[in-house]
């Protein structure tokens, strides 16, 4: 009874986002080690399936993941369902992590149940609906009044609401709150005053890959690769800019951007304005063939222009010995490996020699680097048990 674990987030593979992705790793890793685990999830219909088997229990909380919907943070829909789960599985701890559409009541539900109850913020959820600290235009905020940022889209009265609401459930000192970053801890403790010092870090989990060298001499292109949605705080405009500064001094590159969907390509299409024969655009890439995709290149571009939290992409790709470039904000300045090279915030033009820099090297160097890896996937699984078991 005490291994019956419960894991809980919005979406589970097939169905994107990099916490289900990280879900469902931990998942198959803690059932191998002996675990029984379950999963809670929201989707697009109510099933009770197996994959990779690990039951998982689907509900329809797509319709209430949506940052004005008071049901996505005080969701009543499911507490009778998430009950018969808790009950029929006789869990003794349950684990969040991104509940957007679920709601934040199964978490007081599961502590009023007395259960060892657990919460992993990958994201700012908790802080601001829309996930990043950013403002309506995109710039970079860490505030404690952050609601005053979102209240153009979103009332500033619902905002209150629901923060006093959602700090009531983090007060509950039985809960045990971690963070995938030094970067996350850092800003939740700033800007929720009830956690400070109790936060815990356990960084995200990250398979071991491998690949095979690629070398541009064959191809006589160098390849760099960003993997990312058409969101201005991903910063892809700066490599697009990059990429047009480069361009004017060589030819022996190519940039591939995954993500831009067909939406994307209509809005901005860099193709329709300028003459790009060195950019490939790409619609989302499904998980099974990104690390071919990562193969492929020969360095992995994150221009993040706002913090990230994680970037399960730059830990991916350094598993695979891939050099990355990075801005190096957030959780991406955390990365200490030799493959991770930096450039200038905000500088299209500092990207560009960083990029330049990266091919030259490339051209001289015949040696094969390795990155020095530290093993988050086994860390993570470790600290959990532990964290399972006290």
């Amino acid at each position: 009874m005490k291994n019956n674990i419960l894991l809980v987030n919005c979406v589970y593979p097939p169905l994107g986002g990099g916490a289900g992705i990280v879900v469902r790793n931990s998942a198959i890793e803690l059932q191998k080690s002996g675990f029984n685990v379950n999963v809670f999830t929201g989707g697009r219909e109510k099933k009770e399936i197996k994959i990779d088997d690990v039951p998982i229990y689907s509900v329809p909380s797509f319709q209430f993941a949506k940052p004005n919907n008071i049901s996505d943070y005080n969701n009543p829909e499911f507490e009778k369902y998430f009950l018969d789960i808790l009950n029929k599985n006789k869990i003794c701890v349950v684990h969040f992590h991104a509940i957007q559409g679920l709601g934040a009541n199964l978490v007081k539900l599961s502590l009023d149940m007395g259960i060892k109850t657990i919460i992993t913020m990958h994201d700012l959820w908790w802080i601001c609906p829309f996930l990043f600290t950013n403002d309506e235009l995109h710039r970079p905020t860490v505030l404690k009044n952050h609601y005053l940022f979102c209240s153009e889209v979103i009332s500033k009265d619902y905002l209150k609401k629901r923060a006093s609401y959602l700090n009531s459930i983090l007060s509950n000192k039985l809960l045990k709150i971690l963070t995938v970053s030094k970067t996350m801890k850092d800003i939740i403790e700033y800007a929720i005053p009830v956690l400070k010092g109790r936060v815990i870090i356990i960084r995200n989990s990250v398979p071991k890959k491998c690949s095979k060298t690629i070398s541009s001499k064959k191809t006589g292109q160098y390849t760099f690769s960003y993997f990312g949605k058409l969101n201005p705080s991903k910063g892809f405009h700066l490599l697009i800019q990059a990429g047009l500064i480069l361009a004017k001094i060589r030819s022996d590159f190519q940039v591939n951007m995954y993500g831009m969907n067909d939406m994307g390509l209509f809005r901005f299409n860099p193709l329709t304005k300028y003459k790009c024969p060195w950019l490939n655009l790409y619609n989302c890439v499904p998980e099974k063939m990104i690390d071919n995709a990562i193969a492929e290149s020969n360095c992995v571009v994150i221009p993040s222009i706002v913090p990230e939290s994680f970037s399960l992409i730059a830990h991916e790709s350094l598993q695979m010995n891939k050099d990355i470039i990075s801005s190096g904000v957030g959780a991406l300045g955390e990365i200490d490996n030799p493959l991770h090279h930096l450039y200038l915030s905000y500088s299209p033009v500092d990207l560009a020699l960083e990029m330049n820099t990266m091919i030259e090297n490339n051209q001289n160097n015949s040696l094969v680097k390795n990155a020095t890896n530290k093993d988050y996937y086994n860390n993570q699984l470790s600290d959990l048990k532990n964290l399972y078991a006290k």
